[in-house]
């Protein structure tokens, strides 16, 4: 495995290891919602919330060792981090909340929240040639950014509670575009004054 990590490392390629869609893979479990929209299933359209039950693999009889995979894939990511390959969180399903699952997937791997939050922000901007304008707040970059509730520090998931989104010099309500999309808010957005 270290002579592959090394040759990874060599040739500074990134990985998007779309641990999230692995992990409903391993996971997922008959009559329980995808692990992956486990936390946000409630809020979804009935339609699509009623697909999520659906488990594409029988893993009758041989629940541990899927699970066993499971962990062998979050080792994976975790050696990978600390062999100094760059991981980049993708999300490969559903926009918007599959990359919510990635990140937390990172953190509970073992990887550090400082080191999850900075693959998910200003590594994703360098890898993609936008870390001039984009990935961390300062002074000359592009006002992305999103007001959470809550400390990712102390809660991974925390990034899942958006209540306000800045692009640019425009305000965004997550609540509004959330029901624009026929899902139901989170949490109520904060109070934008015009």
């Amino acid at each position: 495995m270290q002579a592959f990590f090394a040759l990874l490392k060599e040739n500074n390629v990134s990985i998007d290891a779309t641990a999230a869609i692995f992990d409903t893979s391993l996971r997922h479990v008959a009559g329980t919602p995808d692990p992956t929209f486990a936390a946000v299933v409630e809020h979804l359209p009935a339609s699509i919330a009623r697909g999520l039950y659906n488990v594409a693999l029988n893993k009758r009889g041989r629940e541990d060792a899927w699970l066993r995979s499971a962990e062998n894939q979050a080792a994976m990511l975790k050696a990978l981090h600390d062999y100094g390959i760059q991981l980049v969180p993708g999300s490969d399903n559903m926009a918007a909340f599959t990359v919510h699952r990635e990140i937390e997937l990172y953190a509970e791997a073992g990887i550090s929240i400082a080191d999850v939050l900075r693959i998910a922000t200003l590594d994703s901007a360098a890898i993609t040639g936008v870390a001039d304008r984009k990935g961390s707040i300062e002074i000359g970059k592009d006002a992305d950014l999103i007001l959470i509730d809550g400390n990712p520090f102390d809660d991974i998931s925390a990034i899942r509670r958006a209540v306000l989104v800045v692009k640019g010099d425009t305000l965004y309500r997550p609540e509004d575009l959330y029901r624009a999309i026929g899902v139901r808010p989170f949490l109520p957005s904060t109070v934008l004054q015009e």
